[in-house]
């Protein structure tokens, strides 16, 4: 009986000895410091790393072939992507200086920030095509800019499907200055099937001011109206703007700097994009689709808008 006792109890020391040893192995397997968690955590590192450097690579690639090409190989350096550095005063503008801070101005305004009385300057070269403009491409926070897909890279939304979204429409329209600083904003895309007033800007109110920009290789293509390179629909004030080269595609109301002017100033202004309109005409009900190389339709405040 006394034997018995003896093995009982050594069966159950026995017993609990294996379930710890159970439990240690459990661990070190699944546990946060365990294989399986190294392993994963060793997977984001390496996952992370991979992207870090697929984003040097492309970078250097980007640089030299700006080298090659004759460009400037310039990456950009803004520290606060997502807030425009400045005042937004004539001695210390709000500065625009990346791709980002360019999106966060679009939306700004399209929220309901017209910007009236302040001035807004773009402090570099900036090209949607290339990730020397972006302070990191890969990001995702914008969200889903080109309504495609759900929420893809920052540079994969604002270069296909949708692209970019204008700055100001007919709600929400930009009233302050816009200083381009003689930069020049490469590859805008836009393509446009529901809504109009299409290009850089969307709508500028009376008290709005652009000047000194060249917009190059613009690709635009609208199913709707009031499209151009620098401004959709205009009630400003323009001057020394240039649109180099591209394509600008829609279905009236279309030119290479302003779809629309109406009663704004342009001067000393240029294009060299291909205006193409869209518009299937039937000639016995033919009144004009309005199509030009700087502007696609010119009227005074006084005349009747015609929509």
């Amino acid at each position: 009986m006394k034997n018995k006792g003896i093995t009982l109890i050594a069966l159950v020391v026995t017993i609990i000895v294996l379930l710890i040893l159970a439990g240690v192995s459990i661990t070190a397997v699944f546990g946060d410091n365990g294989i399986i968690g190294g392993a994963q955590k060793a997977k984001e590192k390496t996952d992370e790393a991979v992207k870090n450097e697929r984003k040097d690579l492309t970078e250097l690639f980007d640089e030299l072939d700006s080298i090659l090409t004759g460009g400037e190989a310039k990456k950009v350096t803004d520290s606060t992507p997502k807030e425009l550095a400045g005042k937004g005063t004539e001695e210390e503008p709000y500065l625009i200086e990346s791709i980002e801070d360019l999106v966060t101005f679009s939306n700004n305004v399209n929220e309901g920030n017209s910007y009236e009385e302040k001035v807004v300057k773009l402090g570099i070269n900036l090209d949607f095509k290339s990730n020397l403009s972006y302070v990191d491409y890969t990001r995702t926070d914008y969200g889903d800019i080109n309504k495609a897909n759900g929420t893809e890279e920052l540079k994969t939304e604002l270069t296909t499907e949708g692209g970019f979204i204008p700055i100001g429409n007919a709600e929400k329209q930009f009233k302050g200055t816009f200083d381009g600083g003689a930069h020049t904003i490469k590859n805008l895309y836009i393509n446009e099937k529901e809504s109009n007033y299409m290009g850089l800007f969307g709508y500028c109110g009376d008290k709005s001011s652009i000047k000194n920009i060249v917009i190059s290789n613009v690709n635009i293509t609208s199913t709707k109206n009031y499209v151009g390179g620098l401004v959709g629909i205009n009630y400003g004030t323009i001057d020394r703007v240039k649109t180099e080269g591209g394509e600008i595609t829609a279905k009236k109301y279309v030119g290479g700097i302003v779809g629309q002017n109406y009663g704004g100033t342009i001067t000393s202004s240029s294009n060299s994009a291909k205006i193409t309109e869209n518009e299937t005409v039937d000639p016995e009900k033919y009144i004009g689709v309005f199509v030009g190389g700087i502007v696609g339709s010119n009227s005074g405040r006084n005349n009747k808008r015609m929509f």
